[in-house]
This record gives C-alpha cells, structure tokens and sequence, in this order.
C-alpha cells in the first residue's frame, strides 16, 4: 500500500502564495526558442521544440479521457490504452502548478511517476541504492551514461536518420520534452523528487536579485517566507534554484556545514549556449559553431534575457525580442491543447450543450488538473476526438516516465 503522510501547511493571509510549475516559462520556452532558432531549425520545428519543452510543466491532468472513432493500432500496442473496449487512454501527468497540486505530491506514487522522471529525473532506474538520491547536471558528453543523457542522444540519432518531414516533426517534439528534463537537472541539482529531509532540507541564507543588473537587491526575504511544507524537490528553497534572475546560496538544515551557492544568470546562460551548439551539431543544421567573440555577444543577450521579473511572463515576448529581434516569441498552453484534441466532440455533460469544441476541452484538461474531487465528473465522460500528435505525446510520456520506475 502507498505510503502516505499528513501534511501540515500554514500560509500566512497576507502571504501571496508562489507557486508556479518547476524551473519557469522564461528558460524552458524563451530560451529553448532562441537557442534552437539561433541553431538553424526552421521556424516550425524551433517553436515545437520550445512548445514541448514547456508544456511538461503545463499538462497538469491525470484525468482518463474515451476516444471518439477507432484507436490506430499502433497507439494500441504501445501500451497507452487503458480499457480497449471503451477506447479509454489515460493520460500522463507531466507538471503540477497551484497550491493544491502541490499538496497532492506527498504521495509517493505522484513522486514516482510524474516529479522525479519530468523534473528530478535520477541518473539511473529508480531503485533501493539511488531511491532519494540528489539530481545531478547531465551533459551531452558520450560517456555521460545517464537516462536522460542517453535518451536525448537516442533522439538524435533517430533525426538524423530519419528522411519523412513529419516523422521528424515528431521526434522533434521529444527532443524538447527530454530538453525540459535535461535542463531540470541544472536547476534542481542537489535535490530530490522524493520527500526527503536528508537531502531536500535546505533553507535559503541569501538571494540576490539582477533585475536592475547596475544596482542588484538582496531579495532574500521573498524565499524565506515562514510555512510548512514538505521537503519534496526544493518546496524549503522556494523558487531560488528556479529564477533565472538570482544568485543566491544555502544551507542544508540537518548539517550547517553542507552549504551550496550559485548565480543562476550565469548557469542558464551557460546551459543555454551548451543545449544551442549541441542542437547544431546534432541535428545537422549546417550552422557553425561560435567563435569566441560570437560567444560572447550571445551570452550577453541571454544574460539580460534573464534578468526579469519570473513572476511576470506577460512581459517576456518583449523582452526577448528587443534581443532576438529575428525570432518569434509566442506561447499558448491552449494552443498545443486544442492541437492534441483537435475535432468537435459529442457531450451530454457540458451545461447543457450538445457540442463542444476543442477550447472547451482545453479549459476542462487546465481546470481540473489533480483535483480528486471531480474524478467521476466531467473530463472521463467527454468522449474526445484526438489527434496523432495526442498519441505521440502520450506515448513518449510515458516512455520517459516508464525509464524511470524501478524494474519488476
């Protein structure tokens, strides 16, 4: 039976709650975008690789949908199907945003299944030896024999070899779903995806803040805010190892002398420059790699691309493009959404209606998210009609989720 435990949470009225999706919008689509359009991926290909990469922290439902028309056997045989006869497919949770979905990650099964393989991914299958070992950077070096490090070099190789456009088109969108994984391992180092104080307990001495990059701000109170939560992933740490904008540093609680600091501006932007040049090489775009003066300039650019407010996305299309004025910023959860159930859908459930479309569906699937309390209701009943990309994406979700469980 899953163990389960209690969960005492105290938030102050005043307190403006901060919770938001694992790392953030502003490096898994922004940067993924300018990296990969600065590789040489055409327009389409670099927006669904951005897309993809943020969308794990999007798709927050672990609702089970039935599939309007005949599931192709293909999707069948991969497993994904959950009742055949019903052509009910559940899907793969990959993200969690709001305080409740929060909450729901004390379970363990939560932890196994969706934290650690999209966002504390281990070096290896999840086993007794490594079960609350700390995440640590992977690379994109061939001796790097990490699952996700593994996985992405697999992907590669399948584009290269591949010659259909639109099986490439696919295989591009799992690379950015193993590109969020990846980058994770950089911003959530030295934690875990498990509940664990051993090793998740740190609490943040300080925070500097590079906005303002000729006048930073200690801004080490807004991570230091008193409640209680669990030390799943870095939830003591609040968002310091995720802002792009900080360096800070801190000190584990059980061991004073265990103390950890970074400047997040300059690993991301490290990161960034790293995933760029790797893109080119393996993917073939024919771009050559930067020389150092090259380097440079683009680093600069990135550093100022990530100092902004992580709390205020609104602004960040902007604020990309007065450095990247060549590429397109756009990202629309609802868009990739409405893609994955892509035709009307027949409803006896909706208020009434006798039809509602792909929006409708895409509200219902944000809504809902881990919500226990509307299991049995809405989403279960919709009988959806789904596109190839749906199955795709569910598919190597539960790939990359599969690699991480332990072995039977």
């Amino acid at each position: 039976m899953e163990k389960r435990r209690t969960l005492a949470l105290y938030t102050p009225k005043k307190e403006k709650h901060r919770i938001r999706p694992e790392m953030n919008i502003n490096f898994h689509y922004y940067a993924i975008k300018a990296a990969a359009h600065m590789a040489g991926l055409p327009e389409q290909a670099a927006q669904l690789l951005a897309e993809y990469s943020q969308f794990i922290d999007d798709f927050e439902t672990k609702r089970t949908i039935r599939v309007l028309g005949d599931i192709p056997q293909w999707v069948k045989d991969s497993g994904i199907v959950a009742h055949a006869k019903n052509n009910e497919i559940k899907l793969v949770t990959t993200g969690f945003t709001g305080l409740w979905n929060q909450i729901a990650l004390q379970s363990e099964t939560l932890q196994n299944q969706m934290l650690v393989p999209f966002h504390f991914i281990t070096q290896c299958r999840l086993n007794t030896s490594n079960y609350n070992h700390p995440v640590v950077p992977a690379t994109f070096d061939e001796h790097d024999g990490s699952l996700i490090s593994t996985m992405l070099r697999e992907q590669f190789a399948c584009y290269r070899e591949e010659t259909s456009e639109n099986r490439k088109n696919h295989i591009i969108m799992k690379i950015g779903m193993l590109l969020h994984v990846f980058a994770d391992t950089y911003a959530h180092q030295r934690f875990s995806g498990h509940w664990n104080k051993s090793c998740n307990n740190y609490a943040v001495a300080e925070a500097i803040s590079y906005q303002n990059r000729s006048n930073p701000k200690n801004v080490t109170a807004k991570y230091r805010k008193t409640r209680l939560l669990p030390s799943i992933g870095h939830t003591t740490a609040d968002h310091a190892p995720d802002d792009s904008d900080i360096a800070f540093s801190m000190v584990h609680q059980n061991d004073k002398n265990n103390r950890y600091e970074r400047n997040n501006v300059e690993t991301f932007t490290r990161l960034t420059i790293g995933i760029m040049e790797q893109l080119k090489t393996s993917l073939d775009t024919g771009k050559p790699l930067l020389n150092d003066e090259e380097k440079k300039a683009c680093e600069e650019k990135l550093r100022t691309c990530f100092c902004i407010d992580n709390d205020d996305p609104a602004r960040m299309p902007q604020h990309w493009a007065r450095q990247f004025p060549e590429t397109a910023f756009a990202y629309d959860k609802k868009n990739v959404l409405k893609r994955l159930c892509t035709a009307k859908i027949q409803s006896n459930n909706l208020a009434g209606q006798e039809y509602a479309d792909a929006d409708k569906v895409a509200e219902e699937i944000l809504k809902y998210g881990l919500d226990d309390h509307v299991e049995n209701q809405l989403l279960p009943a919709i009988p959806t009609t789904v596109s190839d990309e749906f199955y795709h994406f569910t598919i190597f979700a539960a790939y990359i989720r599969d690699s991480v469980q332990k072995k039977d």
